[in-house]
């Protein structure tokens, strides 16, 4: 049943995206039953990972949040890490990305931590899209492994394994620069 739940709400985000973003990145180019190349689906996972630890970052700097985004900042770069293995694993060139004009971070704590749950729901779902695909195996185990941290993500947005809460929270409702929310 909680599978089941989270599978609708996946697919209403997935349907439905939101409007603040300039142009579509990452898993918001996921459309539910697309068949997706090795080079998109690369592209997507790169492109996701970025953001998320651009975004991170950002919200340690501007917000002075630590946890839970200080320890999942750390795997997003293992995460970033592992696409770009496959990058060089398949001889294929890495695309160029800004993650500074995709995003307008949150004014509080609160809000952050939501749009990370939002963030890794959809990661986990483009995942799950592109896991559906025949995939050469370390691709498959690399997606599975990044899915994976984005469910270890999640709960920590959530508060399911105690690292979410206010620890490190900022009192800041400090205006954000950007043109979109987060592409994740």
């Amino acid at each position: 049943m909680k599978k089941l739940a989270m599978l609708l709400l996946v697919g209403s985000m997935v349907l439905a995206p939101t409007t603040a973003f300039a142009d579509t990145i990452g898993s918001q180019n996921i459309v539910e039953n697309e068949t997706y190349t090795l080079e998109e689906m690369l592209q997507y996972a790169y492109e996701d990972e970025i953001m998320a630890e651009y975004e991170y970052q950002s919200l340690i700097d501007e917000l002075g949040v630590s946890r839970p985004f200080t320890n999942i900042i750390k795997a997003e770069q293992r995460h970033i890490e592992l696409v770009l293995d496959l990058y060089e694993a398949y001889d294929l060139d890495v695309p160029e990305f800004d993650p500074s004009t995709h995003v307008v971070l949150p004014e509080s704590f609160t809000e952050a931590m939501a749009i990370g749950v939002e963030a890794e729901i959809a990661n986990i779902a483009m995942y799950e899209a592109f896991l559906s695909q025949e995939l050469p195996e370390d691709v498959k185990a690399t997606f599975i492994a990044l899915q994976s941290g984005s469910e270890s993500h999640l709960k920590a947005f959530s508060g399911e394994n105690g690292q979410g809460g206010n620890s490190g929270q900022s009192n800041s409702s400090t205006n954000f620069r950007g043109n979109g929310r987060r592409g994740r």
